[in-house]
């Protein structure tokens, strides 16, 4: 070999990963807002650095979109990060490829926090909260919320099923551990009293954090990290992690996606504790990985905003992916129709 050709094979071996490999593009999909800052910060910056891609993002807080370009089998979306709950039905639905476990390491995660087809992100609640301008006195369960004399004001909920049937069902009185399996005649019964009170029904999580911001609605039913960032700001807001809704986001690669041997590569990073611990440090959300709090990132003070610390989670009930994977359209179906009446 000569030695100028030699040379040039010593430079490719030893050269950083983002020399030899030429930049791929990744399309995601998750929330807007706030949300999306942390994401990029925390988990698309460093690893997209790392791996040399770049992000196509786009945000929405639903699957409708990866769901209309999988059943037209134009799928563009290569990386999906939902709701639990989301990631089962569509797992069940076959929208998702496996993932490949012998190279995303599982082991120090939550229970029922990932599965064959999706990686648990961030563990997040719905939680109830309010202005205590105007609700003078702070409301403590689901109970108060419905309560419309004793806590008069303008309401607003998420614009969705899944927390809101289980909040009605508290509300009226089913315990914390005896939410599953979800009455719905029970639910709906209960959601059609406090529906004529409900001012605004929200679809983002950033839409949630502009009404308590522009102070039209006194209580409201939204993500805890959401409320904890509009309180950070100076807004006038409170809230309480008594009987929050926890579910978990995650990550979910598309079937139909042109990249999945580099998404699961990138999956492998998202698990990572280090990158999920300062997830929860700029988020206030919980993670999935449970080592995360053994890094010595996460400061005290913000172990005591995350839903998975061992004050909040006790009073609070994780929703059932499976039940919703299951059982989720036909809540949908009666939710939108409720809604229309």
């Amino acid at each position: 070999m000569k030695r100028s050709a030699l040379l040039v094979g010593l430079l490719l071996a030893t050269a950083p990963l983002s020399v030899v490999q030429a930049q791929e593009t990744i399309n995601y999909i998750t929330a807007g807002g706030v949300y999306l800052e942390n994401i990029r910060k925390a988990f698309l910056d460093p690893i997209g650095k790392e791996l040399n891609v770049t992000w196509n993002v786009e945000t929405s807080d639903v699957d409708t979109p990866v769901r209309i370009q999988f059943q037209s089998g134009a799928v563009t979306t290569d990386i999906a990060e939902f709701g639990a709950s989301v990631c089962a039905q569509g797992a069940a639905e076959g929208m998702y490829e496996k993932l490949d476990l012998s190279i995303i390491d599982t082991k120090d995660f939550a229970p029922g926090s990932f599965s064959d087809y999706y990686l648990g992100s961030t563990v997040y609640s719905i939680v109830m909260a309010w202005n205590p301008k105007t609700v003078k006195e702070a409301p403590k369960t689901w109970a108060d919320f419905w309560d419309v004399e004793k806590f008069p004001g303008k309401r607003a909920m998420r614009k969705d099923p899944r927390a809101t049937i289980e909040a009605a069902l508290l509300a009226d009185g089913v315990p914390l551990k005896e939410l599953y399996p979800l009455d719905l005649d029970r639910a709906f019964k209960k959601l059609s009293e406090i529906k004529p009170h409900i001012t605004a029904w929200w679809n983002s999580g950033a839409e949630s954090q502009q009404m308590l911001r522009d102070g039209g609605i006194d209580m409201i039913a939204m993500y805890n990290a959401r409320a904890e960032s509009v309180k950070s700001d100076g807004g006038s807001v409170d809230y309480t992690f008594n009987e929050g809704l926890m579910d978990f986001g995650c990550w979910a690669i598309v079937k139909g996606s042109d990249q999945v041997d580099l998404s699961m590569k990138i999956l492998a990073e998202f698990a990572k504790p280090e990158y999920q611990a300062e997830m929860t440090v700029l988020s206030n959300y919980g993670s999935a990985n449970t080592k995360a709090a053994d890094t010595g990132k996460i400061p005290a003070e913000t172990l005591s905003k995350i839903p998975t610390s061992p004050e909040n989670i006790a009073n609070q009930a994780f929703l059932a992916p499976d039940w919703w994977a299951e059982h989720g359209a036909e809540a949908k179906e009666r939710f939108d129709q409720l809604l229309t009446q």
